[in-house]
């Protein structure tokens, strides 16, 4: 059992290192998540403003995956943001 439990420690130990940079990436998704759903803290014209710096954030930065999901919130945000608070329907296309 104790070797089983070394092999287990040794093989966390690796995995963590490799998945750390995945966990930033998490965080970086929830913020975009954070943007598409109504909130009572945040009308949809802030949301909005944060998926653009976001967005534009995301476009200029050297690594090509951020580049890429910068690219694709590019081709959804008018539908995401549709409407405005005088439109007959919802907001946004999450609610």
């Amino acid at each position: 059992m104790k070797r089983l439990a070394g092999c287990l420690d040794r093989g966390l130990h690796v995995a963590r290192d490799a998945l750390q940079p995945v966990s930033q990436d998490v965080k970086d998704l929830r913020s975009v998540d954070d943007t598409l759903r109504p909130r009572d803290e945040a009308t949809r014209e802030e949301r909005e403003a944060q998926f653009v710096s976001l967005q534009e954030e995301w476009q200029s930065s050297a690594d090509p995956v951020y580049q890429h999901v910068a690219k694709r919130m590019g081709r959804f945000q008018p539908g995401v943001f549709a409407g405005g608070e005088a439109a007959d329907f919802p907001e946004d296309t999450v609610d």
